[in-house]
């Protein structure tokens, strides 16, 4: 037996009683990167549905906008019909306290 074959022999010894502690190690490191890319997948589709929510909310709020301006815009007809009506009804009572007297 040579040098180079009792070195190989022995090495070949070593790494039998370090392989179980490798492939634990092996086991953990996957693991570990088998969480942390869950962790970052669950992570995006939380921010997706944020994204989605927040769209949503802001259409809504346009809508809201929307509809709140064309109620401004018929209030502000209606309240100058009033105007127009009560203007007419003051002509026509002084026209009327003026025929009395």
């Amino acid at each position: 037996m040579t040098i180079d074959a009792v070195d190989k022999s022995r090495a070949s010894v070593e790494l039998s009683r370090q392989a179980p502690i490798l492939i634990v190690f092996a086991l953990f490191a996957s693991g570990f990167l088998y969480f942390m890319e869950r962790r970052d997948s669950h992570w995006m589709q939380m921010m997706e549905r944020s994204d989605v929510t927040a769209d949503l909310r802001i259409e809504q709020c346009h809508a809201v906008q929307i509809e709140s301006a064309k109620a401004m815009e018929s209030f502000s007809k209606a309240l100058q019909v009033h105007a127009l009506a009560f203007n007419e009804v003051s002509i026509r009572l002084e026209a009327i306290s003026a025929r009395k007297q």
